[in-house]
């Protein structure tokens, strides 16, 4: 579930790219997406670390955690392993929008 938005964000800017139908430039268009993958890790983290402590139980915390991790079977490894993915993507993502951003800028001058 969290490689969807990643896949559904480079698809567009690929059919934008082969359409011609650009009309700002590309790191304005991968914006929206690294948004989002730092509110889905945020929102995972907070569910990670409330659990990793001394609790009686497992819940989740995160509003965004349900819609993500959809199984039921819950446990400290799984929100371990989705946060630590969701963290990587964030960080390509933000890579991608920096590399663009640096192209973009010294094009322009």
């Amino acid at each position: 579930m969290l490689y969807l938005p990643l896949i559904a964000g480079f698809l567009i800017l690929f059919i934008e790219y082969k359409t011609g139908k650009r009309k700002n430039k590309w790191h304005h268009s991968i914006l929206p997406l690294l948004l989002l993958y730092v509110i889905i890790t945020i929102d995972l983290g907070i569910n990670y670390s409330s659990n990793s402590g001394f609790n009686d139980g497992i819940a989740m915390t995160g509003l965004i955690s349900r819609v993500v991790i959809l199984t039921d079977r819950w446990s400290l490894q799984l929100f371990k392993e989705y946060y630590l993915t969701s963290m990587l993507l964030t960080v390509l993502v933000f890579i991608v929008y920096f590399v663009l951003y640096i192209i973009e800028t010294f094009r322009s001058e």
